[in-house]
């Protein structure tokens, strides 16, 4: 859950740093305006962490995971 809601939180400065509208996030990253709206308020629950990948990926926005032992 918290590899979610950092994705999520990568988004959220991604689309504030664009300055862009949820309408045109949504577009630009190829979803609907709900999915969005989901990722603005955090709730990711219902979003799988490929899900998330995959968006910031489309936002061109690198992902890397460190594991710690």
């Amino acid at each position: 859950m918290l590899l979610r809601c950092e994705l999520a939180e990568a988004l959220r400065k991604w689309i504030e740093r664009e300055a862009i509208s949820q309408v045109k996030a949504a577009k630009r990253l190829g979803v609907v305006q709900p999915r969005i709206s989901e990722i603005a308020r955090n709730k990711v629950d219902n979003l799988s962490l490929d899900y998330l990948v995959g968006l910031c990926a489309t936002a061109g926005l690198s992902v890397a995971v460190k594991l710690a032992a």
